[in-house]
């Protein structure tokens, strides 16, 4: 009786440990998604972005709503500002192909810290 306690918590535990996993880590809302802005469609209001080699993954696209919150440079700026090529850090809505924030800078200048990039 009593292994067949310690039997069923087991099972539990490895059920649920995904679901923990994924609560501690958090979900791509909490850390944004950074790479380099690889495609900027002002008419559909949508931007892809692909993560660094150095981070990998693969190229998402987020939808941009009336209540996106966008910066380029550190200042408020529109869709049409975001150029190819910049570095960028989207901090994804509650619909995680949404963005809810855009943060874009021209250069090797790392969008999420701020930090320069020079060697």
């Amino acid at each position: 009786m009593k292994l067949n306690k310690i039997i069923a918590l087991c099972a539990a535990a490895i059920l649920v440990s995904p679901s923990l996993t994924f609560a501690e880590r958090g979900n791509e809302g909490d850390s944004g998604f950074s790479g380099k802005v690889t495609a900027v469609d002002a008419t559909a209001k949508t931007i892809t972005v692909t993560p660094s080699h150095r981070t990998g993954g693969d190229p998402k696209t987020f939808a941009l709503t009336d209540a996106t919150k966008i910066e380029v440079e550190g200042k408020t700026a529109t869709i049409s500002d975001i150029k190819a090529d910049m570095k960028a850090k989207v901090t994804p809505g509650t619909d995680p192909n949404s963005a809810a924030a855009i943060s874009a800078m021209a250069g090797k200048r790392d969008a999420s810290t701020g930090a320069g990039g020079g060697r």
